[in-house]
């Protein structure tokens, strides 16, 4: 009829994989992208196969469970899983999927809308290993910053203290030296908390 000619033109035209399928998920109609996406050379192919035939085995199960969802609530959207080629290669897809009732309103069949998204699961990856590659570094920077601030702390300022405390104790005794031994006394004292002043700033 005119209105299946136009819905068979409508399926084919899109740039998505559709299938229809019975309630136990057995295909019974693939449109030619379908066959594409899924490396196979004709979309008949793929009528009277398992829907969950073409996904990996990790998530047959989890596929089970939303066909089940789908009769059950009429509609999924945007559900995630790894699809299986004709070659034995996969790929990442997206899959929305809503149910066809008869004339009583009871569901008969489903059709089920998917597209590959690995591009945007490599990105997303890619993106998480280089957030928890930040996330590692700035950890090991807290941590060398930790270590040097203790290292500048018993090494370089307790070093630094006590050289003052030596130069003011013998300052204390020396008041009697010459003006000129006075004044290079001083500007080492002076240099030494000036030293020490940024050492505390730094930890």
């Amino acid at each position: 009829s005119q209105s299946e000619a136009k819905y068979k033109a409508l399926v084919e035209s899109s740039p998505d994989a559709i299938l229809m399928c019975d309630l136990e998920g057995r295909i019974m109609f693939a449109s030619s992208r379908a066959a594409e996406q899924h490396a196979c050379d004709d979309a008949r192919e793929l009528v009277g196969r398992l829907a969950t035939d073409l996904v990996v085995p990790e998530d047959r199960d989890i596929l089970k469970e939303n066909i089940r969802r789908v009769v059950q609530e009429g509609f999924r959207r945007n559900d995630e899983y790894q699809g299986l080629r004709c070659d034995g290669t996969t790929f990442f897809g997206e899959a929305s999927a809503a149910v066809i009732r008869n004339a009583r309103d009871e569901p008969e069949a489903f059709t089920a809308v998917y597209h590959d998204i690995s591009d945007r699961k490599r990105a997303q990856d890619a993106l998480h290993k280089e957030r928890d590659a930040l996330r590692r570094m700035l950890q090991a920077s807290a941590h060398d910053r930790e270590m040097l601030t203790f290292e500048i702390h018993d090494g370089v300022a307790q070093r630094l203290l006590g050289a003052l405390m030596q130069f003011e104790a013998y300052d204390r005794q020396a008041k009697h030296e010459s003006e000129r031994l006075n004044g290079v006394f001083e500007a080492g004292l002076q240099a030494l908390r000036e030293a020490s002043a940024e050492a505390r700033s730094l930890m």
